[in-house]
């Protein structure tokens, strides 16, 4: 056997051959490399700098080579650092294109000057240390700079102006993932009379009362849940994901015109929300042979969603043929009428997790924080069973399954893994009562 050999030359001299190679290798692996000759230390010490950690950062003499690779860093994490020294960082790396600050005090002048100095940025999470209620102290606009931005991440216990993640949504075309956390979003009214109103109200007796209301030039509102919603719909067409998380009150048409104006749309989550069967019937029609977008629906969650029937998910199952994970815990959609029907669920070759509640017809779910029991239930009949673990046992792609509800028994699936052979994961859970075990 002949074996190839290559000059340490020839292979410095190869740059996407050695950029293979690094990625294969810790940073362990890299320190070593660069104590073996000045050639390997001269390619290999400035990977040791693409990504950097510093945990209350100061300038000092400790770290004298940033300076000289600053250019090769490409992600920097900064926690507790003061803004003097995170400046100090940023002006050594111009290529930078991941900025993680953590627990840092910001301003809008401030993040003027990281649009500034880094304006290749891609990915920006910020968890910031102030916890103030005046948006006005570090508004988010001058994020919209950053043209190649694809994820950004803001935490912090303030007030953000929903014009402004508006606007932000808008100018940054690439954006991906948008997530914010902590934040009460507002909406900010200007009140142009500069004189007190007075406000006259007769009854029929005749009976006038005077009202009077200071002018208040700024006035910062709550913004509520169908607000946000809509203004995401019209910003946001080409969403790909929706998850949300201790959401304001909404309602079901609100989350239907998202679905309507997001036809790429690919995961959606929204856990103990308004969504419900007029949103859910919206999204499956997105995956309907008539649209020729070759995105569709792989992840849907409604668990909690009280909205949500089997009417609703009967229309996903039937139409979404590329889902391949499906939470239907906590709503209605787990009562004989989503087994039944002749027509076949086109996600059974594709469909690998699945979470499901099944609940007799009358079913009712219990208020939120409460652990009430019911009345006991009428089980389905044999007939009824075979048709519910029929439609069970068609996923054969399944890896995850979890059953539990009001109306569930064993004798619905007597052999849980043997239909599913990449089976990994199984959760039955009967209810006692009913005399099962």
């Amino acid at each position: 056997m002949t074996m190839l050999r290559v000059s340490r030359e020839k292979l410095l001299a190869i740059p996407e051959l050695l950029n293979i190679i690094t990625s294969y290798l810790s940073r362990d692996d890299l320190r070593t490399l660069i104590r073996v000759n000045r050639a390997l230390n001269a390619y290999w010490v400035p990977h040791l700098y693409v990504k950097l950690f510093f945990r209350s950062y100061q300038r000092t003499r400790s770290y004298p080579k940033v300076n000289i690779y600053g250019q090769h860093v490409r992600s920097l994490n900064l926690v507790a650092t003061s803004w003097d020294n995170v400046v100090h960082l940023l002006k050594f790396t111009t290529n930078l294109q991941s900025l993680f600050l953590r627990y840092t005090i910001l301003n809008t002048s401030h993040l003027q000057e990281i649009v500034r100095l880094t304006p290749h940025l891609r990915v920006l999470h910020a968890t910031l240390a102030q916890s103030s209620m005046e948006p006005l102290n570090c508004r988010m606009t001058p994020l919209a700079s950053l043209k190649r931005l694809e994820d950004l991440s803001w935490e912090a216990a303030t007030e953000v102006r929903i014009d402004d993640v508006l606007f932000i949504l808008k100018s940054c075309s690439q954006l991906k993932s948008l997530a914010l956390s902590l934040v009460t979003l507002i909406e900010e009214f200007k009140d142009t009379n500069a004189s007190a109103r007075r406000l006259i109200k007769v009854d029929d007796n005749k009976h006038v009362e005077l009202e009077f209301r200071s002018p208040m030039s700024n006035r910062h509102l709550p913004v509520e849940g169908t607000t946000l919603l809509n203004a995401i719909a019209k910003a946001c067409p080409q969403l790909k994901q929706l998850s949300v998380k201790n959401f304001p009150p909404s309602s079901d048409a609100a989350f239907e015109q998202v679905m309507k104006a997001s036809e790429q749309i690919q995961i959606v989550s929204v856990k103990n929300t308004e969504f419900g069967d007029i949103a859910l019937t919206q999204l499956a029609r997105l995956s309907l042979p008539m649209f020729t977008s070759p995105h569709s629906l792989v992840d849907l969650n409604v668990e909690g969603c009280f909205n949500v029937t089997s009417r609703g998910a009967r229309m996903v199952l039937e139409n979404c043929a590329s889902l391949r994970s499906l939470n239907l815990l906590g709503t209605r959609a787990g009562t004989i009428d989503l087994f039944k029907g002749s027509k076949p669920w086109s996600c059974v070759k594709a469909l690998e997790r699945l979470r499901l509640e099944i609940q007799p017809v009358d079913f009712q779910p219990r208020p939120r924080g409460t652990v009430q029991r019911l009345p006991p239930v009428r089980l389905y009949t044999a007939e009824e069973q075979q048709m519910i673990k029929d439609r069970i046992c068609s996923f054969k792609a399944l890896m995850g399954l979890e059953l539990k509800g009001d109306a569930m028994t064993f004798e619905m699936l007597e052999a849980p893994v043997s239909f599913a052979p990449e089976m990994r994961r199984v959760l039955l859970h009967c209810d006692q009562s009913q005399g099962q075990r």
